[in-house]
């Protein structure tokens, strides 16, 4: 059934394999089973006997929960993933088509990634720790099957410190430019699951433009007169719109979309946006929410 969208394509996976479908053309792109997996070491050290002992006893969980993947439709050659490997989250790569095969990155650096971009004809990466990355991809000349072939830290330097605060992150282009967007929540209970007063209490929002060349975040007190920010864990997106469709200079997001802040399961969740202009909040659909995992929201954009 449908587990996920990414960008205009809805995502649905099965016991006989995975496939995108374009609801506005119909179009549809096969995808490997998820059983059609294989690790994929990166970098020139092999990595220790403890991390490959683990990783074959457990490597045949990696693609068994599609809910918690985020999917990226690259281009024709190439479809990117965030999956869960036990507690991490590693990078997948294929090319469509049902035989070739899911390439699962695996490193000897504990690097946990949050959200992942295709910018400008390469992927790149942000861990939990604020650090990106560029993700080179080789290709085999025999298959046309994709791996990742080298991590390369970018920026090293995170655009925020790390706070007694709840934090969510994403990584979106805009514009022809890499931003990160930090949502700071208000203080979780430690030890427990989040309230939802976490996320509704507060949601103080900052971003950050990637200066590439300099490797160092630089902060933005807006993000363009005509754009607007959709912002999901699993789905980000920037978008060129007019002042007649919706406020421009804002950010919407969905709250409560993520699993990796242990959200209490009475939470229920809801589609915010936030101004650039004077920092608040409001909510563009007052009488629209729902519980936490009983509805499947996200963002669809047609292709043009």
């Amino acid at each position: 059934g449908n587990t996920d969208a990414c960008g205009n394509w809805l995502v649905f996976s099965g016991e006989d394999g995975c496939f995108l479908r374009d609801p506005f053309s119909n179009a549809t792109v096969p995808l490997p089973a998820l059983s059609r997996d294989r690790i994929c070491y990166v970098g020139d050290e092999s990595i220790d006997e403890a991390n490959l002992a683990w990783l074959r006893k457990s490597h045949r969980l990696i693609l068994e929960e599609p809910r918690r993947w985020k999917l990226m439709f690259c281009s024709p050659h190439l479809i990117a993933a965030l999956v869960s490997l036990r507690k991490t989250k590693r990078i997948a790569v294929c090319q469509p088509g049902t035989n070739s095969w899911w390439s699962v990155s695996v490193e000897n650096n504990y690097l946990y990634f949050v959200d992942m971009a295709f910018h400008q004809g390469k992927l790149y990466a942000l861990t939990i720790l604020g650090i990106l990355f560029a993700i080179d991809i080789s290709v085999d000349s025999s298959t046309g099957n994709p791996w990742v072939s080298e991590m390369r830290k970018i920026i090293d330097d995170p655009p925020f410190s790390i706070p007694l605060v709840t934090k969510m992150t994403y990584l979106v282009e805009s514009r022809g430019v890499l931003l990160v967007v930090l949502r700071k929540l208000a203080e979780g209970e430690t030890g427990g699951a989040l309230p939802e007063s976490a996320a509704s209490e507060q949601n103080e929002i900052e971003v950050f433009k990637a200066s590439l060349r300099q490797s160092q975040w630089t902060k933005v007190m807006t993000v363009g007169d005509d754009r607007v920010l959709f912002l999901r864990r699993r789905c980000c997106r920037s978008a060129c719109v007019s002042h007649e469709e919706v406020p421009r200079d804002c950010i919407f997001f969905l709250e409560n979309d993520d699993e990796d802040h242990g959200w209490s399961k009475a939470t229920s969740s809801s589609c915010s946006v936030y101004s650039m202009r004077d920092g608040k909040v409001s909510t563009p659909l007052p009488t629209v929410s729902w519980k936490r995992g009983t509805v499947f929201a996200t963002w669809l954009f047609p292709q043009n």
